[in-house]
């Protein structure tokens, strides 16, 4: 499976773009509790910007090309296919908060 299509990044605001709040996809791999939301994208350096569930839940920047060239344990990582790009930050910062990220 492709990780990221053409359609999707098509969706996907530039950079200082999304005034919606949306996040339109969900990145996350299965041997880790960690998950990028992505909610915008700069297609000339293939970068998204978004919120990271992570140790320390936080807005940041993560890279296309290091969920595409890296594996954990033999695996890839993988983008949530029923994703649903009405969510907005709001809701996943509300559900990071009370320890189960969506």
């Amino acid at each position: 499976m492709k990780l990221v299509t053409k359609e999707l990044l098509g969706k996907i605001p530039n950079m200082e773009e999304n005034e919606s709040g949306r996040i339109y996809a969900k990145f996350f791999h299965v041997l880790t509790a960690w998950k990028w939301y992505a909610m915008e994208y700069d297609p000339e350096n293939e970068i998204f910007f978004g919120f990271v569930h992570g140790d320390f839940p936080e807005l940041g920047y993560f890279s296309l090309s290091d969920f595409e060239d890296n594996q954990l344990g033999g695996l890839p990582f993988e983008r949530d296919l029923f994703w649903n790009d009405e969510t907005t930050i709001e809701t996943v910062k509300s559900a990071s908060a009370e320890g189960s990220p969506l």
